[in-house]
């Protein structure tokens, strides 16, 4: 009878250990969001949501720039009003732990009915 709990406990543990999910790396993201028109033009204020981790919220500061920890093949979303929704997907298998991008938004004119 002990020798049946002792199995049956250490098959638990090792399905328990077995059904863990592995975590991705951490990778710092960080750049400047510019207009696609322009590249000399800088958006100031994007909201940038991690679609792929619990909807994490970033904004980028007057310049365009952001900066912050996300994991390898996260969704990145960047809005903001008057240009279209971009989306962008951190690579896996970085060299670095960090990666630094340039997002281009493109202005998006919306013709209200009268």
């Amino acid at each position: 009878m002990k020798k049946i709990i002792s199995l049956l406990l250490f098959l638990f543990a090792v399905a328990t250990a077995l059904a863990q999910k592995q975590e991705r790396p951490l990778v710092q993201f960080t750049g400047i969001v510019h207009n696609a028109d322009s590249a000399s033009v800088i958006v100031p204020y994007v909201s940038i949501v991690n679609t792929s981790y619990k909807g994490q919220v970033s904004q980028s500061n007057y310049k365009g720039y952001f900066s912050f920890v996300v994991h390898e093949q996260d969704t990145i979303r960047f809005s903001s009003v008057g240009y279209a929704t971009a989306y962008f997907v951190i690579p896996s298998n970085l060299v670095s732990k960090s990666y630094t991008v340039k997002v281009l938004l493109k202005p998006q004119i919306i013709t209200l009915p009268v």
